[in-house]
């Protein structure tokens, strides 16, 4: 798993530093589309990973009431976009149960 996310921060770095100028418009509208696609299939891994760290309680091991209070804490995102997240998990991956007891929201 670190060495996909490793991979992952090379390429946007890579994105980053990418010159825009020299690049046709058509290339340039297909990149934002391709991006998008990706931006989305990453938010498809988010709702596997928030179902394995409830169910590990992590939460707990950082001293975090719920699963959306750590996203708060170690996001840095705000406590309603953390809820959103963690409910759209509920919503999107209706099969997996909501472990309720291990503090998921």
């Amino acid at each position: 798993m670190a060495d996909a996310v490793k991979f992952f921060r090379a390429a946007v770095e890579r994105l980053l530093d990418a010159l825009l100028t020299p690049v046709a418009s058509v290339e340039l509208a297909q990149t934002l589309v391709e991006l998008e696609t990706q931006r989305r299939r990453l938010e498809a891994v988010e709702h596997r990973l928030l179902p394995e760290v409830a169910e590990r309680g992590l939460a707990g091991d950082y001293g975090r009431a719920s699963t959306a209070d750590l996203l708060v804490e170690l996001l840095r995102v705000a406590p309603a976009e953390a809820k959103a997240r963690v409910a759209s998990v509920h919503v999107l991956v209706p099969n997996r149960p909501c472990p309720i007891g291990l503090g998921w929201l």
